[in-house]
């Protein structure tokens, strides 16, 4: 936690964070953990490869030349794929499963 350096949005990504804690809890007590789970297998995907495109991306900004384009290739790939991700699972899936 708090590792990065302060964005703009730090508060906004706090809240959500927040939120989503509260959300996920106030499912379990009223008994709708089995919509939670199903919710969060579709939405849960796409932030892996985003979460390895970001750490190639400090990677390659920290390594030498020799390796620098290599880990910047690797990271848009992953985004790309994250990318791809987020469309099925957030945007399709998701809104097949909740219509």
């Amino acid at each position: 936690v708090c590792l990065e350096p302060k964005r703009t949005d730090f508060v906004e990504m706090l809240l959500h964070h927040v939120v989503t804690v509260f959300v996920t809890i106030y499912s379990y007590w009223r008994g709708f953990s089995r919509v939670a789970v199903i919710i969060m297998l579709l939405l849960d995907p796409a932030d892996v490869p985003l979460h390895l495109a970001k750490c190639c991306n400090y990677v390659s900004k920290a390594s030498g030349v020799n390796t620098k384009k290599y880990w910047g290739c690797l990271a848009d790939v992953l985004f790309a794929i994250f990318g791809i991700m987020f469309f099925i699972t957030r945007l399709v899936m998701y809104g097949y499963v909740v219509w």
